[in-house]
């Protein structure tokens, strides 16, 4: 799928880049598939959003040292530069998408349709305004200590 507000070759719009504001990652569904977008050092990036623990929004998550932290559990991915797990519980890496800016736009190059991939929906517990938890999930992070949510 092409998009007029991006040169051709596969990019796809994910938004404005005056959506995004500095160190605070942003969601985006671009195609049915799940990006998180961080704008970090004069640099826009993009990964899937979703942790490869626990399968929650990574974009809930907060921005720090190039890397970002699942609100979760507190899995730490260096996402912004090749996506490897820097920390436990998640062992597996995170997509990285390719991330062009044309014209104020953030176009993004998704995976093949083949190599996406895709998981059960989840079933989530509300814990705080504009905050979910996976059902039967121990929150552990530093973001959810910080900000005091239990179950």
């Amino acid at each position: 799928m092409s998009d007029t507000a991006c040169p051709p070759g596969g990019w796809v719009r994910a938004c404005g880049l005056d959506e995004i504001a500095e160190n605070r990652p942003a969601h985006a569904d671009v195609c049915g598939y799940p990006v998180c977008l961080v704008r970090t050092a004069g640099a826009v990036y993009a990964l899937r959003d979703e942790c490869t623990h626990e399968s929650v929004p990574l974009s809930e998550g907060e921005v720090t040292d190039g890397a970002i932290e699942c609100w979760l559990h507190g899995s730490r991915f260096a996402a912004l530069t090749t996506g490897p797990a820097l920390s436990p519980p998640a062992t597996r890496p995170v997509a990285v998408l390719d991330v062009l800016i044309d014209q104020g736009n953030v176009c993004i190059r998704l995976p093949p349709a083949g190599q996406r991939e895709e998981r059960p929906a989840r079933r989530y517990l509300a814990i705080a305004p504009g905050r979910q938890e996976a059902e039967g999930d121990a929150m552990g992070s530093a973001t959810s200590r910080r900000m005091g949510w239990r179950r």
